[in-house]
This record gives C-alpha cells, structure tokens and sequence, in this order.
C-alpha cells in the first residue's frame, strides 16, 4: 500500500467514525416543548413579584378610590370651579397613577420572562435537550405527541434554581 492509499483510507475511515458519532449525539439529544403561559404563571418569581406589586398599587389604589368618592360627595353639595380644578387634578393623578402602574408591571414582567429563559436554557443544557419550543396557543406549535411537553419538569427545575437549589 502506497502512503496516497493508506491517508485516503485513513480518512475514510475518519469520516465513518466521525459520522458515526455525530448521528449517535444527536440521535440522543431530546426535543420538548413547554406551555408558556403554565410556564410562567406557574413560576415563583411570578407569583412573588406578582403578590409585591399588589400590595404596593393596593394602598394607593385605595387612596384613588377615597379621593374619588370625597370628590363626589363634594359634588352633589356644590358645583363650581374649586370643584372642577379638584376633578381635573384627580384625572391627572389617576393618569400618572396607570402610567407607572403600567411601566412598572412591565418592567417586572421583563424581568422574570429574562430570568425564565436563562432557566429554561440551563434545564435544555443539564437534560440533553437540543431544543425546547414554546407552545402559547397562537399555532407557533401546531402539534406533539403529550411525552414532548416538558413544561412540568421545567417548571420544578426553574423553580428549583429560583430558590438557590
């Protein structure tokens, strides 16, 4: 054998053992998919962030509501322009009050859905998953046999590291 064959049969072979261990990782890597919305209704990141926004737009919710009703009672007793201005700065203050209640509902919202992926990325790494999709209902997923979902086993790991674990 002349060194032309033999380089020639060493990469052959290369090739098929190489070949070979590529088909063999990737026939052992996984697909799943997750259910967004149980994903991230279900994450305790959520639900604290959630419960913390609640009790902070409660307080000033209420405060709104008694202004509100103070404005009325005034109303229904006199009519002129003190009480107009009262009206017109309580719809500004109620304005600014949606406004940040809004910003800040999203800003957190962001927060969590970033934290969320991070996750499920770590859960795709340590589980041989090569890809998980996200299923929220709008035809992004049309289909799957119910042994892909994974979303419950995402959803114990992510909050497993959410809680240091």
């Amino acid at each position: 054998m002349t060194f032309k064959n033999i380089t020639i049969a060493w990469m052959g072979l290369s090739t098929i053992a190489l070949s070979f261990l590529l088909y063999r990782n990737l026939s052992e890597r996984k697909t799943g998919y997750v259910e967004i919305n149980k994903l991230f209704t279900g994450f305790d990141m959520t639900k604290e962030v959630n419960k913390q926004l609640e009790a902070k737009y409660t307080g000033q919710q209420v405060t709104m509501d008694s202004l509100y009703y103070e404005i009325n009672a005034q109303s229904q007793e006199t009519d002129g322009a003190g009480l107009q201005a009262k009206k017109n700065r309580y719809n500004e203050i109620r304005h600014e009050f949606e406004s940040n209640k809004e910003a800040e509902y999203e800003k957190q919202r962001t927060q969590v859905l970033d934290r969320l992926n991070e996750y499920v990325k770590l859960f795709g790494e340590e589980n041989g998953y090569a890809v998980i999709l996200g299923a929220n209902g709008s035809g992004s997923l049309m289909y799957s046999e119910k042994n892909c979902d994974v979303t419950d086993e995402a959803l114990e790991f992510i909050n497993a590291k959410y809680k240091g674990k």
